[in-house]
């Protein structure tokens, strides 16, 4: 594909040209955690595009020598395991006990590359209070005290709060979670609501 061929993506029963007028990249703005006012850069940020988009907020160093950890290791109960390789194992788990009836990877889970027949209902409901949502290894990432850190900078230095179900999300190749808004299943009363999407 050349960079002059326009990309569409499929949202609903319609495809959106991507970089026109209704369908945007985001962008980063990791330049407000350098601002003198950190929260007030971060509050104008969300203002003026909607969003926060932050990159590397979670040091990826630590990401990826636990998972490097959880390669080389043969006993993965023994270590700690970082949010990726713990739910990949979780998954991988639910395919070896027979809860799933498709082949989710198409090699070792600990690749991450969901086999090509898994597509819609392939990849389990992970949403709630559970043993992979409350995961210390998931928990140390998805309540990541940087991340407390810059919400409390945007709620003017008030410690936020989290549910106790969490929304872990899985997709096939090709999938998306659909147009929604999140304010709808989550805002429970409150106007200062903001989620979080950690990929």
């Amino acid at each position: 594909m050349s960079s002059e061929e326009s990309v569409y993506v499929q949202l609903g029963p319609r495809k959106w040209k991507l970089g026109g007028e209704y369908l945007k990249l985001m962008e980063p703005c990791n330049q407000c955690l350098e601002a003198e006012d950190v929260g007030l850069a971060l509050r104008n940020q969300l203002d003026e595009k909607g969003y926060i988009y932050l990159k590397h907020v979670i040091p990826e160093d630590d990401v990826l020598k636990a998972r490097a950890t959880g390669k080389m290791a043969s006993d993965f109960a023994k270590i700690e395991l970082v949010y990726l390789v713990s739910v990949l194992e979780y998954i991988q788990n639910l395919n070896d006990t027979g809860l799933l009836e498709k082949p989710v990877f198409s090699s070792s889970y600990i690749d991450g590359i969901l086999s090509r027949g898994c597509d819609v209902g392939c990849v389990p409901f992970m949403e709630g209070s559970n043993p992979i949502t409350t995961h210390p290894a998931v928990s140390a990432i998805i309540e990541n005290p940087k991340l407390y850190q810059i919400f409390t900078n945007i709620f003017h230095g008030v410690r936020p709060i989290t549910f106790g179900y969490k929304w872990l999300r899985g997709m096939h190749q090709g999938g998306n979670t659909g147009c929604h808004m999140d304010r709808v299943y989550m805002n429970r009363g409150s106007s200062q609501l903001l989620t979080c999407w950690i990929p």
